[in-house]
């Protein structure tokens, strides 16, 4: 008898949260903390359909990202345009409350 999940999907995200888990254990305290909340915000927008996020990332060829990547959860192209001017206020140099941000 096996351990192995007979789903071949459940098995493939079994090993691909252990390979994550494996590359978490290796960031400093800091790091794991940040990515952690990182993780968690995005984890509400999948669960919250109400809840919206935008990532942008950068990468590399090695990432399988040419430059930047524009990640939408949960917004259309028209919430995506009001996303983005929403971030662009914080931009503004006389914008005095910027709430919750992490960087």
């Amino acid at each position: 008898m096996t351990d192995k999940p007979t789903d071949l999907k459940a098995f493939e995200n079994v090993q691909a949260l252990d390979e994550m888990r494996e590359k978490l254990n290796a960031l400093s305290s800091e790091k794991q903390d940040h990515f952690l909340f990182t993780v968690n915000a995005l984890m509400n927008c999948y669960i919250d359909e109400k809840e919206r996020a935008l990532l942008l990332v950068t990468g590399s060829a090695k990432s399988g990202l040419d430059n930047m990547s524009l990640i939408a959860i949960n917004a259309n192209e028209d919430e995506t345009e009001e996303l983005i001017d929403t971030l662009c206020v914080f931009r503004k140099p006389d914008f005095k409350e910027i709430g919750n941000l992490a960087n």
